[in-house]
């Protein structure tokens, strides 16, 4: 990847971040108001990482290099505990991450700064551990009984389905292994829906996300089809 390509791929997450947080609504009702004050009040950070997960998911160490090579963000400054104990894989991958995350937030700052509207979004990648939809969606509704209930996890921007033998909520597992569903959920009658930015797996190690994501009716989640 030479620097050219990587500035492309910053640009487009960068704009994909600033869409996603809504910058253009928030400068018709803030004037004025500078990038510091529009990142505390979106809660900025954490939709940063979202956005930065969803395009790096899957992405191996030899990924890791490239973005290194090409970034000129000091690797050092990445903080040690946030992948302390891991194997030289993960630490590769961690550095890489926070190093993509800080261009990412650097770029997303100039492009406020200088009026740039987001309109260069990111894809969002399919591989073994995700699919990807974004910048499409695709609608998925959870239907729950009181059973499946026990499995479900309905929060803001996802609905985690557990995989777990009786209650989680009773007796939660040593290991998390849940398909993610993540995007806007709309909380219905013994339910929600989502329409789904992205699918992922969280633990599942060894598996593939294809061979997973049907298992999930069993829970009551499945994909809505639209009307003809």
């Amino acid at each position: 990847m030479t620097k050219d390509e990587y500035a492309t791929r910053v640009s487009s997450a960068a704009s994909t971040l600033l869409y996603e947080l809504g910058v253009e609504e928030w400068k018709k009702e803030n004037p004025g108001e500078n990038f510091f004050a529009f990142w505390d009040k979106v809660d900025g950070y954490d939709k940063q990482h979202e956005v930065v997960d969803g395009i790096l998911a899957g992405f191996d160490w030899k990924d890791a290099v490239e973005i290194l090579q090409v970034s000129e963000q000091n690797p050092d400054d990445v903080d040690s505990g946030l992948y302390e104990g891991c194997g030289w894989k993960q630490i590769l991958a961690c550095i890489a991450f926070e190093v993509f995350s800080w261009d990412i937030y650097a770029e997303a700052q100039r492009m406020y700064d200088e009026n740039e509207e987001p309109t260069k979004l990111a894809r969002y990648p399919t591989n073994d551990r995700q699919i990807g939809f974004y910048p499409k969606t695709k609608t998925y509704r959870l239907r729950t009984t009181q059973k499946q209930f026990t499995h479900a996890c309905i929060m803001s921007d996802f609905i985690k389905v557990i995989f777990q033998e009786g209650n989680y909520f009773k007796k939660p597992p040593r290991t998390m292994d849940a398909v993610v569903f993540e995007g806007k959920i709309t909380k219905k009658h013994q339910g929600a829906v989502v329409e789904c930015r992205r699918i992922y797996l969280q633990g599942f190690e060894g598996r593939k996300i294809e061979e997973l994501v049907p298992e999930c009716e069993q829970y009551g989640m499945r994909e809505e089809k639209k009307k003809r």
